[in-house]
């Protein structure tokens, strides 16, 4: 039997007061309008962001257990939930991998 997403949950936007802030905005925008239920946290204080990147700069991605190096946001990441029960942590860092994501190909499986 092939292996199939079956669930996307745990859906996170990091967003920050940076140069970056209209896509930031953006990516909100994004998943509000594709009804995308997510936590977003919000870091208003420059001093919180090298913490904020140093803790996700330890995470792990995707099948391959891929490192990423964050230096800014937004910074969008959710769970996907296959079919064996298996669980993938994704993430991307733009408007642009966000409306190329599987989060929003597959937004009727948000829980």
């Amino acid at each position: 039997m092939a292996l199939s997403l079956v669930k996307i949950k745990d859906v996170v936007l990091y967003v920050g007061l940076t140069a970056n802030g209209t896509e930031c905005f953006n990516a909100k925008k994004l998943l509000a309008d594709n009804n995308i239920n997510h936590k977003l946290l919000a870091y208003n204080d420059i001093a919180q962001h090298k913490g904020v990147f140093d803790a996700l700069n330890t995470w792990r991605w995707g099948p391959q257990a891929e490192q990423k190096v964050f230096t800014d946001f937004p910074i969008i990441h959710w769970t996907e939930c296959y079919s064996d029960f298996s669980t993938q942590l994704k993430c991307v860092t733009s408007v642009t991998e966000l409306n190329n994501s599987a989060l929003i190909a597959n937004k009727q499986l948000v829980d």
